[in-house]
């Protein structure tokens, strides 16, 4: 009775693969990276009745037919569910079959425990293909290496419509090796637009820009659209740097809030000053807030460090887990 999924190292690319894995139970496929939405929409159309292809998952069947959808909005009729990446870190392997971790310390990526070596800083002083004797690939480096695996971070907010249009059930974030504040954040972007866009288009539309932009607030090694629209050219990797760069930090979590004396407590995540520009991000909102006085201890103070249990003067009461984040300058 457990559902089961299929991981994207399975490596699913066409209709055939997929019809076979769901005809042996898979109630879910995670497809591979490397497919387009052209190659998806081919795969999602083989899940209709009318296709010779055709196989038949009752629970995701049910599923399917109870999905809210806007008005004059063609939902493809599936009886299946896909799930595709759509945000994070993109592994420079195929479908994710890489073994470099494996091969270094012995923590396997296949379980979970990539250690990301693909980021690494490499020293290369000859690339020589066994079929182009002395052809050799040039590599371009700086003082500190080069960074010849390291692509950029995948980033589908702004392609919303086309990704449900294309078929995909389910929304894949890559979140290993990222902090809760991250998985937070994007988990947030995404929820907004998929429900902004479900109860009418062009409030998604409206929006959308705005929503990209929290995602550059989060780390990442600037973004791509991966294999969707055509295939990664030397634009998609990140050559300056291997190190995710974010503008703004994680510095506290809210814990509760004290309504007879109007303050929120806050568990403190990193280093964090009075007169600081911070932004709190609730579920629904994001409130400026300019940070004057910070009570620890029952006293004033103007610093603070991780771990330290604080309160913060302000009217507005905060939902428990609500984020705060300060601009790095």
């Amino acid at each position: 009775d457990i559902p089961i999924h299929l991981s994207t190292q399975a490596n699913t690319t066409n209709q055939l693969t997929a019809n076979f894995w769901f005809k042996q139970g898979i109630e879910r496929i995670v497809l591979a990276r490397e497919l387009s939405l052209k190659d998806i929409k081919i795969i999602s159309s083989s899940c209709h009745p009318e296709s010779s292809l055709f196989c038949h998952s009752e629970a995701a069947a049910k599923e399917s037919r109870h999905q809210p959808h806007p008005a004059n909005f063609q939902l493809p009729t599936t009886s299946y569910h896909l799930e595709s990446f759509v945000h994070g870190a993109m592994c420079m392997a195929y479908s994710g079959r890489c073994q470099i971790s494996n091969y270094m310390i012995g923590r396997d990526p296949n379980r979970g425990a990539c250690i990301q070596p693909c980021r690494f800083k490499y020293k290369m002083y000859a690339v020589e293909e066994e079929m182009r004797k002395d052809e050799f690939f040039p590599i371009y480096e700086d003082d500190q290496g080069t960074y010849i695996f390291n692509s950029k971070d995948l980033c589908m907010i702004r392609h919303i419509p086309e990704l449900i249009e294309a078929g995909v059930q389910s929304f894949k974030i890559e979140g290993r090796l990222k902090s809760i504040y991250y998985v937070a954040m994007v988990t947030r972007a995404y929820r907004q637009a998929i429900d902004l866009f479900f109860d009418d288009p062009k409030k998604y539309e409206a929006k959308k820009e705005d929503l990209f932009e929290e995602l550059q607030k989060t780390a990442n090694r600037d973004f791509t659209t991966g294999f969707y629209f055509s295939t990664p050219n030397q634009d998609t990797n990140n050559y300056d740097r291997s190190k995710s760069i974010a503008h703004w930090g994680f510095i506290g979590l809210v814990k509760n809030y004290d309504k007879s004396k109007k303050q929120a407590i806050i568990e403190v995540k990193n280093q964090l000053n009075t007169n600081q520009e911070v932004e709190i991000i609730t579920p629904t909102e994001i409130i400026k807030y300019d940070l004057k006085k910070i009570h620890h201890n029952d006293q004033i103070v103007e610093v603070v460090h991780a771990n330290y249990i604080i309160a913060i003067d302000i009217d507005q009461e905060l939902p428990i887990n609500s984020f705060l984040r300060i601009k790095i300058k």
